[in-house]
């Protein structure tokens, strides 16, 4: 028997996850996102083109609705069997950055959207399953 997975959508889109069996399990916007802060810096000059330098730093939770922010690191991740699902950045930053706070947090799992499922035209219309 397959044990009950909760699922908090932390982007502010409807996730579409195809499941193994080819059905569709929709996932409604929580209300809450997560963020990670970016800070660019100029690498090179290169016939006119800036390049850039990405650097990731804090993650934070914001709400939709109200455009409050709070620390990653100030929420209560709680829940049994939860998957939390984050972009792929916010998922590396995770791993990368918070990775030790995470692992303390029995049952509540961070998941990003797997591969990209696209329609005739090439819109991204949902994903196959999740990811690490």
């Amino acid at each position: 028997m397959t044990a009950h997975i909760n699922i908090v959508n932390l982007t502010p889109h409807v996730l579409n996850i195809v499941k193994e069996d080819g059905s569709v399990v929709s996932v409604m916007p929580s209300g809450r996102s997560l963020r990670v802060s970016s800070e660019y810096h100029l690498s090179s000059n290169t016939g006119g083109i800036p390049v850039y330098q990405v650097q990731y730093g804090f993650l934070e939770v914001i709400d939709n609705a109200t455009k409050e922010m709070v620390p990653f690191d100030s929420v209560e991740w709680t829940g049994t069997n939860t998957y939390y699902i984050v972009s792929g950045l916010c998922l590396d930053a995770i791993g990368k950055n918070y990775q030790t706070k995470v692992q303390t947090l029995p049952n509540v799992m961070f998941r990003a959207p797997g591969e990209l499922v696209r329609d005739a035209e090439g819109k991204p219309i949902g994903c196959k399953g999740l990811r690490l």
